[in-house]
């Protein structure tokens, strides 16, 4: 085994380590402690889902409808 190679897995095996160590932190907390985490990091936005949805084309798929019901028999 090369130096390098016995580096790198030292080095993951370290970071496993420490990934299991946080996982178990994050585990043992309780359940009010990880909501106040959760609303804590959440973005604040002024788009409701009205920004994301265009209104004008949400009958388009009636066209559709036809072709659909056709797939199904």
């Amino acid at each position: 085994m090369s130096l390098l190679e016995y580096s790198l897995r030292m080095n993951f095996s370290l970071l496993f380590k420490q990934l299991i160590s946080y996982a178990m932190e994050f585990l043992n907390q309780k359940s009010k402690d990880l909501v106040n985490v959760f609303t804590n990091n959440l973005l604040s936005t002024n788009r409701s889902f009205n920004y994301y949805v265009n209104w004008a084309n949400v009958d388009g798929y009636k066209g559709f409808l036809v072709e659909i019901h056709a797939m199904d028999v």
